[in-house]
């Protein structure tokens, strides 16, 4: 390994242990988001302090909150690889071993693997929900 790639994994360590905690405070507050909808799409509260549940704004409140909470559980997931990178990062900056360098590298493989792979499967649901919304549309016309 050059002396000039050493110097990069050193000076990227800290910016990818930065990056690593805003994501995991993201989805931290994606998570805690979603419930306060679930919780708030599902009772709200009468001026006779009973609860009642509204169909017409608790529903897509529910199913908003379903899907923030599914989305902060997943964005947990890269972000546990990206620390992992960056705990490599810092081991290998601190005695330049090949084992913090391996667990580094092979955390970015996983963290770049699962973001293509999660691409992929987002790329392939937009355009599922297109051609949902182009028959729809096309069906509504007739």
């Amino acid at each position: 390994m050059t002396e000039a790639t050493k110097v990069y994994v050193k000076e990227s360590s800290p910016w990818v242990k930065f990056l690593a905690v805003i994501s995991l405070i993201a989805a931290i507050f994606m998570i805690i988001s979603g419930l306060v909808l679930i919780i708030s799409g599902t009772a709200t509260i009468s001026p006779f302090g009973d609860f009642l549940y509204d169909v017409d704004t608790g529903l897509p409140q529910f199913a908003m909150g379903i899907g923030y909470v599914i989305g902060g559980g997943i964005t947990i997931i890269p972000t546990v690889y990206m620390l992992k990178c960056a705990k490599g990062m810092k081991g290998f900056k601190a005695d330049e071993s090949e084992e913090s360098l391996e667990l580094a590298a092979k955390n970015l493989k996983r963290l770049v693997k699962f973001s293509g792979i999660l691409t992929i499967v987002m790329l392939a649901f937009v355009l599922v929900i297109f051609v949902f919304a182009l028959i729809a549309g096309i069906a509504m016309a007739f």
